[in-house]
């Protein structure tokens, strides 16, 4: 089975937990593909409740229940302590060196920049092992966890304004991140490449306007806007990378 399958097969796991055994299901964090899953597969037949730990937010996670709650998500929030004179950090750097220590990406939510610091959402349930780990693989940052920290998440794209021969995910991938088309083809159809949180492997798929594109050891990158075509037929189109 391939992730949809299994996460598809756990979520009417707790579907039938709710309405025959009365039982609460408290998933880790979600994407925003298993979050639609979530709401198209569940409804309005039982209570559902999502929180990311930050205002707003990507990442969620999810707890179903056959009745009204009070819910309790155990989320704790992170603060990651460095050096800031000597080293300097990103999004990236801080989930890559998270995931090096063999946890699953569904064990951490967002990570949010604010006031100057980063803070990252992990399920309390993981969070002395991260901190312990990462003090113990002499990773060049520590974690400490931080209580009441009332910030909102966003994401920083990069926008440029490109002239496309077409919306191709290939020609796009291409574009942002510099490649040749045969490189973005050898990601994408090597399943490397994830379009609106769901692996595609289709290199002429079409994107859309909000369409999101997250290439693995690349990044992310985002269609912003697209345009009418310039007289010589390219399409305008507004690219971000996060």
């Amino acid at each position: 089975m391939d992730k949809e399958e299994i996460f598809l097969a756990n979520l009417k796991d707790a579907k039938v937990n709710a309405e025959f055994n009365n039982r609460i299901t408290l998933f880790r964090f979600l994407d925003l593909h298993e979050q639609e899953l979530v709401k198209r597969y569940i409804g309005d037949s039982l209570n559902v409740y999502f929180s990311s730990g930050f205002n707003d937010g990507e990442y969620k996670r999810c707890i179903i229940a056959p009745f009204p709650i009070n819910p309790d998500f155990k989320i704790t929030i992170l603060e990651v302590c460095y050096d800031k004179r000597f080293i300097s950090l990103g999004h990236k750097n801080i989930l890559g060196a998270l995931m090096s220590l063999g946890i699953k990406r569904d064990v951490i939510g967002d990570i949010v920049f604010a006031d100057n610091k980063y803070f990252v959402a992990v399920v309390s349930e993981m969070k002395d092992f991260l901190i312990n780990e990462v003090k113990k693989e002499n990773i060049r940052f520590s974690l400490e966890e931080r209580e009441n920290v009332n910030v909102s998440f966003s994401e920083e794209y990069e926008t440029k304004l490109y002239f496309l021969a077409s919306m191709r995910l290939d020609l796009c991938i291409s574009q942002v991140y510099h490649l040749s088309r045969a490189e973005s083809f050898d990601l994408i159809s090597g399943g490397f490449v994830k379009l609106n949180h769901v692996l595609c492997q289709n290199p002429s798929k079409m994107l859309a306007a909000n369409d999101v594109v997250s290439v693995r050891t690349k990044g992310r990158m985002k269609v912003f806007s697209i345009m009418e075509k310039t007289k010589s037929g390219k399409i305008k189109a507004m690219l971000g990378r996060l």
